[in-house]
């Protein structure tokens, strides 16, 4: 078996997910997908390596914590990390940063499956006689653009073998045009609590109007401080995969009367 197949293997609950997403949507094409650059390059792995190079023994022997992580933070499953927590957030969005940061980061299993994803995506197109390019926006905030990322635009463009058409942009999530949110048909969200905030413009059309019943919305897990804090109190086993489900589900549920709504494992792309 080669080493591509080892991996899928590997990941298969993440290509599950996106080939139910594909099911779901056969009666029509998807045209428009939006993607957070965290779940394909691990940005917040990249800036502690960028910060502390020593810290990575530390990082490999707890990183089973931190995929199964129930929040988006750094020092949730870290917390003998050389910064603070609010330190790594001012970092994170510092632009003198933003290329050390992703020279660091580790590919995601999202990133070792893009190219399946676009024939995948591209070939039900073709079954709705839908042949033009799929729209595929990638948005590295806060990490800002520069010579690293525009060439990794360029790979995605290239391995999309026609498919697709690749954009960068740099845009809080939470101030993207609401018109551009209701023309996606899928989208994977790095911080499902921030993106969807009241104070955010996806709030509108996909909560308050529910104008996007049909957009699928991928995520990692993230709950609010305050519910952390709650689940602490009582113990929870964070690392227990069942638990975590059952700890979201009720989120699930809720977002899927919004639109078709997973959590999905996102997770580092490591060779254990």
């Amino acid at each position: 078996m080669s080493a591509y197949s080892d991996f899928l293997d590997k990941h298969d609950d993440l290509i599950t997910k996106v080939n139910d997403a594909i099911m779901y949507s056969k009666f029509h094409a998807i045209k428009e997908v939006y993607i957070d650059l965290a779940l394909l390059k691990d940005t917040r792995l990249g800036l502690i390596l960028a910060t502390d190079k020593e810290a990575l023994p530390y990082i490999k022997a707890n990183l089973d914590r931190y995929q199964m992580r129930p929040n988006r933070s750094f020092t949730f499953a870290f917390p003998k990390l050389k910064y603070k927590e609010s330190e790594y957030q001012k970092m994170y969005k510092d632009a003198k940063y933003s290329r050390d940061i992703f020279n660091c980061s580790p590919d995601t299993s999202l990133s070792g499956m893009i190219k399946r994803i676009f024939i995948m995506l591209y070939d039900n197109n073709t079954r709705v006689r839908y042949f033009d390019k799929i729209h595929v926006t990638v948005n590295t905030y806060p990490l800002q653009q520069n010579d690293l990322t525009k060439t990794y635009c360029n790979i995605l463009n290239n391995i999309s073998d026609g498919r697709a058409v690749v954009e960068f942009i740099t845009t809080d999530p939470r101030t993207i045009n609401e018109d551009k949110w209701r023309s996606m048909d899928l989208m994977f969200i790095d911080n499902i609590n921030y993106t969807c905030d009241v104070k955010g413009t996806l709030y509108k059309p996909l909560i308050e109007e529910a104008s996007m019943p049909l957009t699928q919305i991928y995520a990692p897990y993230s709950c609010e401080d305050s519910m952390l804090h709650q689940w602490q109190r009582y113990n929870v086993d964070f690392t227990d995969k069942e638990t975590m489900k059952l700890l979201f589900q009720t989120t699930e549920l809720v977002m899927n009367t919004l639109c078709h709504f997973l959590f999905a494992s996102f997770d580092v792309a490591t060779d254990k």
